[in-house]
């Protein structure tokens, strides 16, 4: 089994534009990002996952995970988010540092790799 930490620039995750303080976001705010990420890997669709990146994404490092984790012949993949937090960064945004854990399998081979994503609020369409 194989363990990879790797870190994408600013995906975006969908919730309600804040009316007021919100309070701080929580793994399950996350789920359906979450969920997305695990279905763009189980039916290997990297396009699925490419859709995801904010303008501002290091695209190139997107698409290099992408070629290494999103592959044909996953038989089988979870993806379980583990931590969030704020990112320091007060220009940030409101990014959220997101930790979350994919298991792949292949055959009679797993893999376990954790991925560290910054995330933010998609804006609110017109």
């Amino acid at each position: 089994m194989t363990r990879s930490v790797l870190r994408l620039s600013a995906l975006l995750f969908f919730l309600p534009p804040p009316a007021v303080a919100q309070p701080p976001v929580t793994t399950a705010d996350l789920a359906p990002l979450v969920a997305e990420l695990q279905a763009a890997v189980e039916t290997a669709d990297a396009q699925r996952f490419l859709a995801l990146l904010a303008p501002e994404a290091d695209v190139a490092a997107a698409r290099e995970l992408a070629g290494e984790a999103i592959r044909e012949g996953v038989t089988a993949a979870s993806a379980v988010a583990r931590f969030v937090a704020p990112v320091d960064d007060a220009a940030a945004g409101g990014r959220q540092r997101l930790t979350v854990e994919l298991f792949t399998e292949r055959g009679d081979r797993g893999r376990l790799r954790t991925w560290r994503l910054d995330v933010a609020r998609a804006a609110a369409p017109d």
